[in-house]
């Protein structure tokens, strides 16, 4: 079935957000109106250490988990409905491409720790307790069970945004436009989880709850052009995987128990301000340094070398 660009993109994205928000909406709900703990990678140790109240609490929390999958889910759909085998098997291959050059592993790592530390930074100047930085408050084994928790769940949101919804938009649009757009669709995404987390897990009112909202949403549109960064440059949904467990995991190991006093604003305002560099060094068109012409004509480079190597 052939389906406009532009529509294929709305149904992605109407899909991403009711196949999660279906699972997290009532369990949300039921949490809590039943006091049930719902951890989140702020509060991944709680679980570690106090597990579930009951059955039905465990049922609930498995139930919930399922949304985390809703923009891969949905990008799965669509592409068997739009492209069939050829469309599933080239995003599950994307998945799995772990052969990118080592400075974009070296990126992926250094990026969240750059904006991360920024933050810790900041956060000092408003008097925060050094001991809490880099004590997330486990044990070694439980630090790495919360970095394979990230990357397995919130990782894999990726095949959905960066794999199918990133470059369908790139067809049509600037990979900076993209960014923003599929940034302000993914932080959308989020608000089920970010009301519950705010008003009902940390207790933090109305006012800091928007506040928290805001930035959270300002911090995600900046950092999905550094997303698409990593991207285009790697062809590999893999690496945009790992990418999103070490931005959810590393600042969790490193502020330990430190907050952003501004309600996400620093954050917010750190990546905007690495983000803008990167459009302006590499360019808003593809974000790799290369116009659109340059960086077709790179990959079909690319693809008849493999092509010749076969042969």
């Amino acid at each position: 079935m052939k389906i406009s660009i532009k529509n294929s993109v709305i149904l992605y994205f109407i899909l991403a957000i009711a196949i999660t928000w279906l699972f997290w909406i009532p369990t949300l709900i039921i949490s809590s109106v039943n006091d049930y703990f719902i951890p989140s990678i702020l509060t991944f140790n709680v679980l570690i250490t106090e597990g579930f109240v009951d059955s039905f609490h465990a049922l609930v929390f498995f139930i919930n988990q399922i949304g985390v999958y809703g923009p891969m889910i949905a990008a799965f759909i669509v592409l068997a409905i739009s492209k069939k085998r050829e469309g599933v098997l080239g995003l599950l291959k994307s998945m799995v491409k772990v052969n990118v050059k080592l400075k974009w592993y070296a990126a992926i790592v250094l990026l969240p720790l750059a904006i991360t530390l920024a933050s810790a930074g900041v956060s000092l100047l408003y008097g925060t307790d050094l001991t809490k930085l880099f004590n997330p408050g486990m044990a070694p084994l439980f630090v790495l069970l919360m970095f394979l928790n990230t990357t397995l769940t919130s990782g894999l949101e990726e095949p959905g945004w960066r794999g199918y919804a990133l470059p369908k938009l790139q067809e049509r649009y600037t990979a900076n436009k993209s960014s923003i757009i599929v940034g302000i669709v993914w932080a959308i995404w989020h608000y089920p989880f970010l009301v519950y987390l705010n008003l009902v897990q940390l207790g933090t009112g109305a006012f800091l709850s928007v506040l928290a909202i805001i930035g959270f949403t300002a911090s995600t549109v900046g950092g999905s052009i550094l997303f698409s960064w990593v991207y285009n440059n790697t062809k590999s949904v893999f690496m945009a995987i790992l990418f999103h467990g070490l931005m959810n995991f590393i600042p969790q190991v490193v502020m330990g128990g430190v907050t952003d006093s501004m309600g996400g604003v620093i954050v917010a305002l750190i990546t905007w301000g690495i983000a803008i560099i990167f459009v302006k060094k590499y360019g808003e068109q593809t974000l790799t340094g290369l116009t659109e012409e340059e960086r077709k004509a790179k990959e079909e480079k690319k693809v008849q070398k493999e092509k010749s190597k076969e042969n």
